[in-house]
């Protein structure tokens, strides 16, 4: 629950327009891997929203074994 509210209240730096394209960016095959990771590296180190980040590389560990990445174009 801690770890919960701390990341809430790291999101709060963040606009409303720009969370909710990171939302978007978070569903199953909608960003690649390195999308993901440029998701996350923005959240630790732009915003300084750790708890989030951290969320955020976890995704990628459960994308890559189910394959939820979206798929890139050649």
């Amino acid at each position: 629950m801690e770890n919960n509210l701390r990341g809430l209240q790291q999101l709060i730096k963040i606009s409303d327009d720009q969370i909710l394209t990171m939302y978007k960016a978070l569903k199953p095959y909608q960003s690649t891997k390195d999308e993901l990771l440029n998701l996350a590296h923005e959240f630790e180190f732009l915003y300084g929203a750790v708890e989030n980040a951290n969320f955020v590389y976890s995704l990628i560990e459960v994308y890559e074994k189910k394959g939820f990445f979206k798929k890139e174009s050649k």
